[in-house]
């Protein structure tokens, strides 16, 4: 009787342990896949900084252009 106790008990530990076991594989996987987001993340917020960077630069040289035309339109 204690003996079949044991071993009812020792199945339920098994199978606890495995599907422990397959819950950290996928906290595992879904981790791995959080670094990879969070690393794409930064990764866009560089390129949207520089591309804002980009805009502000262009319009400056857009405003120098103009300027520099109709200073130019104004001397001719």
């Amino acid at each position: 009787m204690a003996q079949e106790s044991l071993a009812e008990t020792q199945r339920i530990l098994d199978a606890a342990k495995a599907q422990l076991q397959e819950v950290e594989e996928g906290l595992a996987t879904l981790q791995a896949k959080f670094d990879d987001c969070t690393r794409k993340k930064e990764e866009l917020l560089n390129k949207t900084e520089e591309c804002e960077q980009r805009l502000v630069r262009a319009d400056k040289v857009g405003i120098g252009l103009v300027t520099w035309v109709l200073i130019k339109a104004n001397v001719e």
